[in-house]
């Protein structure tokens, strides 16, 4: 895990960001797309691999339902069949998060967020709506990049499940205000939860394909909840 992500339910840079954990973390952990592979000569079942072993890179001229191109480790992520491919529906939520930025497309922004969770954060970090959030956030980007951009990759640089330590994920954080918005208990409804890193590319006016997380210094990172039978960001 990448060291002194902090635990947070608020606006990081002006990205509406859970950035996960409370301090160093001693060791990298075992589904990070960036560990190492094991050694020739000892042979791993597949599900004991790190994070990253077996890799699928989904681009949307081969998947409709998705908007920008992705790479990540399937064996993290919930799929079903549909006639002959798979389809992996906490993918295409990240996918057309990043795509709700870069397009300031807020429609899809509410659509893909449990919607009471995003419009309490926005507010609560001085937003009026959505909109607001996106024009400022791009904006920023913008700022940053010193050209006009367009996100177009996505590496699902870790993924992490809610078996993992909480000390790490902090999905009781999560939980607990998710509960205080909807004023109910909405986390005995939770079927899944998982938090990711992305490492986001994009390319600029002038054509420069770059990493945006080295140019903004902060980790973008996402919560993907299965509330009801259906995937949400938190």
């Amino acid at each position: 895990m990448k060291a002194n992500r902090i635990l947070s339910i608020a606006l990081s840079a002006g990205m509406l960001l859970s950035a996960v954990s409370c301090g160093q973390k001693k060791e990298e952990p075992k589904n990070n797309l960036v560990s190492s592979s094991p050694a020739e000569d000892i042979s791993v079942n597949e599900e004991n691999m790190p994070y990253g072993a077996t890799v699928v890179r989904l681009r949307p001229s081969s998947d409709e339902d998705l908007k920008i191109d992705v790479e990540f480790d399937r064996r993290y992520f919930n799929s079903y069949d549909e006639g002959e491919k798979k389809k992996y529906p906490e993918i295409y939520l990240i996918s057309d998060y990043i795509y709700a930025i870069s397009n300031k497309d807020v429609d899809l922004m509410e659509k893909i967020f449990y919607k009471d969770y995003l419009l309490y954060n926005i507010k609560g970090n001085g937003y009026e709506t959505t909109q607001d959030y996106l024009e400022q956030y791009r904006q920023s980007l913008k700022d940053a990049i010193g050209a006009e951009f367009d996100l177009d990759y996505i590496i699902v640089d870790t993924c992490v499940n809610e078996n993992e330590s909480d000390n790490v994920t902090g999905f009781s954080v999560i939980d607990d205000q998710l509960n205080e918005i909807a004023g109910e208990k909405i986390s005995d409804r939770v079927t899944s939860r998982k938090a990711v890193y992305l490492d986001v590319f994009f390319t600029d006016e002038n054509k420069n394909f770059r990493q945006l997380n080295n140019l903004i210094g902060y980790d973008i990172s996402l919560y993907i909840y299965e509330i009801d039978g259906q995937y949400y960001l938190l």
